[in-house]
């Protein structure tokens, strides 16, 4: 549903180490950004070389680079500090509003992410500068090709997505039990109907690979929860493929769109949702060290 032949799914999964799926406390950044005159050139050469592939590849679709790159709260105090160190004033304002573990968490999801937005567009992580726009999306002020970038953290991880398309979401929720009377306020009434033949064992990790979708799509648009959880329809299913059936009940508005689900631990659940005009994607799943710095290639 929505998925078009042409979309290409090359994933790479790094190994990581497992994470506990703690009570979540769920925060969500989305923004677009302009990269530098360097990263824009990277990627009309990363272009340029599948226009000179040989004739007989020639059909082949072009894909887009969609990257969602994962990794754990926890660094050491020092790793800590330093990333302290690169956030913007208003961040500090309101780490010093915080409990430990809120701020802790704040420090170390915008932190990582300024040093991976700015080695992808060629500058310091302390010259990532957000503004806000009307609706509420932050954006990176700069020159060239504009790439989006959306972060989500759950359950003692972050998600950071990027990738030079029209919009682009994220979503990881830690699962968690008793979610069955949330259901009528996020499922439609032809989801319901799905959900209600899932096996009771499968139904929480199926309502969260459905709950991801739907808030990465709306993260996407910009419209956040406000857009309505039930605007995207999708088939409630334990595994990690995304189903999508309908925006708004309109099959057809998926054309443009893609979803991939993955998991970021045995019980921690994540989506991704691209808005790329149709286009084949290529998207790599990335486990990251929080301890080292990003490097020029993120």
């Amino acid at each position: 549903g929505g998925q078009t032949a042409t979309r290409a799914r090359l994933v790479n999964v790094s190994p990581g180490p497992p994470a506990s799926a703690s009570a979540p406390e769920c925060a969500h950044v989305a923004g677009v950004f302009r990269c530098s005159i360097g990263a824009a050139l990277a990627f009309h050469r990363a272009h340029d070389s599948l226009r000179q592939r040989p004739a007989a590849l020639c059909d082949m679709p072009s894909l887009i680079p969609v990257t969602v790159s994962i990794w754990p709260i926890s660094v050491s105090a020092g790793r800590l500090e330093s990333l302290r160190t690169i956030l913007d004033p208003a961040d500090r304002s309101r780490i010093e509003k915080m409990q430990t573990d809120s701020a802790r968490e704040l420090i170390v999801s915008h932190g990582v992410a300024r040093e991976r937005l700015g080695a992808l567009c060629g500058i310091p992580p302390e010259a990532v500068v957000f503004r806000t726009e009307a609706r509420g999306k932050p954006h990176l002020e700069g020159i060239s090709a504009p790439v989006v970038f959306n972060l989500s953290h759950s359950g003692g991880y972050c998600a950071l997505a990027t990738g030079p398309v029209a919009r682009l979401g994220v979503d990881i929720e830690a699962l968690r039990p008793a979610i069955d009377d949330l259901a009528t306020n996020v499922f439609s009434e032809r989801e319901l109907g799905l959900y209600a033949a899932i096996v009771p064992g499968d139904r929480t990790r199926a309502f969260f690979r459905s709950w991801v979708a739907k808030e990465a799509y709306l993260k996407a648009t910009g419209d956040g929860l406000a857009g309505g959880l039930q605007s995207l329809e999708t088939e409630p299913i334990a595994d990690a493929s995304i189903r999508p059936i309908a925006i708004g009940g309109d099959a057809g508005a998926l054309r443009s769109w893609w979803f991939e689900g993955f998991d970021v631990s045995g019980g921690i659940v994540g989506a991704v949702a691209v808005d790329a005009g149709g286009a084949a994607i290529d998207f790599r799943l990335r486990r990251i060290d929080p301890e080292l710095p990003a490097r020029a290639d993120p």
